[in-house]
């Protein structure tokens, strides 16, 4: 073999290698995703607590899972930043994670009128960085019987394992709704959905 020859192999072996990883890289984009909190700010460990489950089940579900706190810097919106704002930023938000999806979280929790029972639950809304909404999620509430004289370091032992449960639930159930090239999230608890395009 020449060394012309030889030369122009290795050129070819080059351009396959990039294209390949091109390709990977699409994919990876294509499959990123960032989750924001909606919770008051009364309940700043359960905010966390909840992302950080979500973005793990995301991670090893194949999801290329970017910081919040790092996205909103980037495109200059305060850490306190609501939903609103971000999706009138969604076209900064693309051009830093790529085509993928924006996941809002949101925790609720009640207590019945002279009662001992809280209810607590999880809801997400799901939208794509080009294309807007996809698709609502709402976990089934669940209810915790407080003791008496329970405060505040028991009702968050009593909360953290429900939590735990409903976050890996919700990441789970959305991680079905990405999966489904329609969107279609029939026998579900959510919302109506529209074809997934990003």
């Amino acid at each position: 073999m020449s060394i012309h020859s030889f030369s122009k192999s290795l050129l070819a072996i080059a351009l396959i290698i990039m294209a390949t990883f091109s390709a990977m890289s699409h994919t990876a984009l294509a499959n990123s995703l960032v989750v924001f909190s909606e919770t008051p700010a009364s309940y700043p460990w359960v905010s966390q607590k909840a992302t950080d489950i979500m973005a793990s089940r995301f991670s090893k579900a194949g999801y290329m899972v970017t910081d919040k706190t790092s996205v909103l810097t980037k495109i200059g919106q305060p850490l306190n930043a609501n939903r609103q704002d971000i999706l009138e930023a969604s076209s900064a938000i693309r051009a830093t994670i790529g085509n993928g999806f924006i996941i809002f979280v949101d925790y609720d929790e009640w207590i019945e009128p002279n009662s001992r029972q809280l209810s607590m639950r999880l809801a997400a809304q799901i939208y794509t960085t080009s294309n807007g909404f996809v698709a609502n999620w709402v976990e089934p509430s669940q209810v915790i019987l407080m003791p008496e004289n329970c405060n505040q370091i028991c009702l968050d032992g009593l909360l953290l394992p429900e939590l735990e449960a409903q976050a890996d639930s919700l990441a789970s159930n959305i991680i079905q709704v990405l999966k489904r090239p329609t969107g279609s999230t029939a026998g579900s608890s959510d919302g109506e959905a529209i074809p997934i395009q990003i």
